[in-house]
């Protein structure tokens, strides 16, 4: 795990996934804001052992970006530990809430194509990133729609192409864009 401050009250956590990591930004107001929550062991390899470190008592909300299993794993231990209120868009929100709908969605047509040991392989390692466990989504955001808080506002912007429902996350103050997977290896752009 790597940390790094990129503006007064902004984090960035690098947390562990294969060889590029998953970046998730901690917004430090009188709430704290996680963005993204990565998957199910992120929370346990990162987030915790950060929030410790930093002293920081808690996460308030978690905003998700998009509703794959590498940005969502996480919602249920965040939830559970600290009663985070999970944030999301329409879209996303059913990936969240119903775990197995992101397999039966994304890799189950693949079935007929791979050799039985090799989707039994994808379906698990899909379940290691989700977990197995459902999590409620708490309240809704789109692209327009903006939350202020003391330091900054921030904006939801759609984000098509890489998922239905993808939402980029920009802080005009600090001209700081969260884009999720919207721009494919560049989660977090300070322009």
């Amino acid at each position: 795990m790597r940390v790094m401050e990129v503006a007064e009250n902004i984090h960035i956590i690098h947390a562990p996934y294969y060889d590029i990591g998953i970046i998730l930004g901690l917004l430090v107001d009188e709430a704290v804001f996680l963005v993204e929550a990565g998957t199910a062991s992120t929370p346990e390899e990162a987030v915790f052992p950060y929030m410790e470190k930093a002293g920081l008592k808690g996460i308030d909300r978690v905003i998700i970006l998009h509703g794959h299993q590498d940005h969502i794993g996480g919602c249920k231990a965040l939830k559970d530990r600290y009663g985070a209120e999970i944030i999301a868009d329409r879209v996303a929100a059913p990936f969240i809430e119903d775990p197995d709908l992101g397999f039966t969605t994304f890799f189950k047509k693949y079935i007929h194509y791979l050799p039985p040991d090799r989707f039994k392989e994808i379906e698990k390692g899909y379940y290691l990133e989700r977990g197995r466990e459902p999590c409620n989504v708490d309240s809704y955001i789109s692209g327009g729609d903006t939350l202020s808080l003391s330091w900054g506002e921030i904006e939801f912007i759609d984000g098509p192409g890489h998922m239905d429902g993808l939402l980029c996350l920009y802080i005009r103050s600090d001209k700081i864009l969260f884009s999720s997977d919207g721009i494919q290896g560049l989660s977090l752009i300070h322009i």
